[in-house]
């Protein structure tokens, strides 16, 4: 269904259209990784301590700007944010049912 979709807007639409549909996801997907740095390390602080200079506020720092990134990107270009996101959450159903 993805690359039924995919297909459709290669076919369909404009470089600028395709580049804010994939950027707005991948952007999302980077902030929660990052954000993935916080909840490692409250789980198990002393061994899971990221070593890089200015850890606590250097992470912030990017979700702070990524999130701007993302409120403009939708802001600009609201039809392909959320084929975007659509696209995305037809993935939940497959994932849900390759857990179970």
């Amino acid at each position: 269904m993805q690359a039924l979709l995919a297909s459709l807007l290669v076919a369909l639409g404009n470089f600028r259209q395709i580049v804010a549909y994939f950027v707005f996801v991948a952007m999302v997907f980077l902030a929660l990784t990052t954000a993935g740095l916080y909840r490692l390390t409250c789980k198990s602080p002393q061994e899971n301590q990221p070593r890089f200079p200015g850890y606590p506020y250097t992470p912030l720092v990017f979700l702070a700007l990524v999130g701007l990134f993302l409120l403009l990107l939708a802001e600009c270009n609201p039809f392909q944010v959320m084929l975007g996101v659509g696209v995305v959450m037809l993935g939940v159903p497959a994932f849900e049912l390759v857990r179970k």
